[in-house]
This record gives structure tokens, sequence and C-alpha cells, in this order.
């Protein structure tokens, strides 16, 4: 993903960009890592992630801006009213097309985070296509490795 940062930076293309990673290993990783910030100095960069990690983020200062997004919340609101449910997606997408990105780095693999991403108006979309997750990305990045098992299996089987 960093080439196409990279690309991005070096065109004069971006300024404002969102990093979306529901899981915290990638997010510790990309907190704990200064070269987004070095590398595009005066790049305002912003986290979309899990209520859980949420709390985790913020408390670091070089971060300006985090989303928080609880999908047990988003379910247990469709279960109450599919009405109230599109109501906070719609608040959610609002809230993003405000902070006017324009890239994404999408991490998640979730294909609703990348449809929020493109109702949100953001042009440039790169991250990860696994299973077909990644069709509302721009830019998408075949992943394979994970077909025959869980996820969980490849990761104790590696170790």
């Amino acid at each position: 993903l960093l080439p196409s940062v990279y690309h991005l930076q070096r065109t004069g293309y971006v300024n404002n960009i969102m990093i979306c990673a529901l899981d915290s290993a990638p997010l510790k990783a990309l907190k704990d890592s200064k070269d987004i910030k070095e590398a595009f100095p005066g790049v305002r960069v912003a986290y979309f992630t899990s209520g859980r990690a949420a709390d985790f983020l913020r408390n670091d200062p070089r971060i300006e801006k985090v989303f928080a997004y609880d999908r047990d919340d988003f379910v247990a609101v469709y279960r109450r009213s599919p009405w109230r449910f599109m109501l906070k997606w719609k608040r959610l997408v609002d809230e993003l097309k405000a902070e006017k990105f324009e890239a994404a780095f999408d991490l998640s693999m979730n294909a609703g985070i990348g449809f929020a991403l493109m109702l949100a108006g953001i042009p440039r979309r790169i991250g990860y296509n696994y299973k077909g997750r990644g069709r509302f990305l721009t830019e998408a990045i075949a992943l394979k490795g994970y077909e025959n098992r869980h996820v969980a299996e490849h990761q104790r089987h590696q170790g």
C-alpha cells in the first residue's frame, strides 16, 4: 500500500487520508510506526476502526481524528429497526463525507466499509480484495492465502 501513498503524494493529490482497519494488530503496527507521518509531512491522517480500538488510538497525540465503527451496535440497531439502521449508516457516511478525504487505505477486508467510503465520495479507495470484498475499492490488491482454511488456522500453523 505504501507505494500507492507515495505516488499520491508525489503527484500532489493527497493531503487528507484515512486508514481503515477494524483489527487492533494492524492498527498497533501503524500507530507505533512513525513512517507514515515522517514520510508524508503535512498530510492529515485519520483512522477508521472498531469501537474497541478507537480508545487505543484516541490517546495518541499524533492522530488527529478517529472514527469508531461498532459492528455489533449496527447489527443491534438493524434488529430493532431497519429504518434507524439506515439513519445511523447515513450519519456515519455524512461524517466521513464532511472530512473531505482524498484517499482511504482500507485494510478491513469488509465490503460494507468499502461501500461507506464510496458513498462518502472518497475518490481513491485502496485496499485488499479478499473473496470479492474489495468491490467498492478503486485500487484493489488481490489477497490470496486463506482460501482453504480459516485465518486462525493459517496463523496457528505459521507460529
